[in-house]
């Protein structure tokens, strides 16, 4: 497998996984996967597409290595934007909520938290797989 793929199927994991869960019927799987989907899932989307784009157009595994680092980081802005966008509809359906901006903090470290302990595992993954032989870098052409 290429490096590129590597990461790209790194990066739609975080989607596929939870809609692969949903035959077995749990109402924690269900509630889980509804729970990510309105604390960042929809922006995980957005932010996905871009970084899958941009995976394309870089050149050394080193370089992909850094934006994989660098991806929790760079999902902060798509989370604030997110949930700005949430509390403004929130507040214009009811003009009493005071106080949910003060949220976007502890979510923000929350998302650095889980985008850490993600990219830890692939980076794990990813040098047990290139030891191994089963993942080797090619220059895009």
């Amino acid at each position: 497998m290429r490096t590129v793929a590597f990461f790209r199927i790194a990066l739609a994991a975080p989607l596929v996984v939870p809609l692969l869960a949903l035959p077995l019927g749990s109402e924690a799987v269900s509630a889980i996967i509804f729970l990510s989907l309105g604390f960042g899932g929809i922006q995980y989307v957005v932010f996905a597409a871009v970084l899958f784009y941009a995976l394309g157009r870089l050149k050394t595994q080193e370089r992909m290595e850094a934006l994989a680092y660098a991806a929790p980081l760079l999902f902060l802005p798509f989370v604030a934007t997110g949930w700005l966008i949430q509390s403004y509809i929130a507040q214009i359906e009811n003009p009493d909520l005071v106080g949910i901006w003060e949220a976007l903090l502890p979510i923000a470290a929350y998302s650095l938290l889980v985008g850490y302990v993600y990219v830890g595992i692939v980076m794990l993954v990813f040098k047990a797989f290139s030891s191994r032989g089963w993942v080797r870098h090619q220059p895009a052409l």
